[in-house]
């Protein structure tokens, strides 16, 4: 799902999911250079984004950075990604299991985190971006 899709790349790339985002409704875009979004109005969208927010955040305060050292590819849709404090995480992008030498079975869209159990560490701030109309970002 998308859902698992941006949570995955979040965990595998160690950055927070980004989002396109709009205080009107959608239908504003049509027939325009934007035409492909289809659900963008915050508040549609706050919940899910703020959610996401504190699941990543929660799983990156495992690994103690976003510092990547090693990224490798285990088998079609599935990665390794190595963090700074020697923490790694093992992505699974298939829509079935996997069976991954040394770290088992990993659920379908699914991941583990390995080597994170001294890690103490808590979730990172989140910061919340809002657009005004004319472009200006307040936080």
């Amino acid at each position: 799902t998308g859902k698992a899709y941006y949570l995955l790349q979040a965990l595998e790339l160690g950055s927070m999911p980004k989002y396109k985002i709009t205080h009107k409704s959608v239908d504003r875009l049509k027939e325009n250079n934007y035409s492909e979004l289809y659900s963008t109005e915050y508040k549609h969208n706050s919940e899910n984004i703020k959610a996401m927010a504190e699941t990543v955040a929660k799983e990156f305060a495992k690994s103690g950075t976003t510092e990547i050292t090693g990224h490798r590819i285990l088998g079609e849709k599935v990665f390794e990604t190595t963090y700074a404090t020697g923490v790694k995480v093992v992505v699974n992008y298939n829509t079935l299991p996997a069976d991954v030498e040394g770290y088992g079975t990993i659920d379908a869209e699914g991941y583990v985190i390995v080597g994170a159990d001294a890690a103490e560490n808590e979730p990172a701030p989140i910061v919340e971006e809002t657009v005004e109309e004319g472009g200006e970002i307040n936080e």
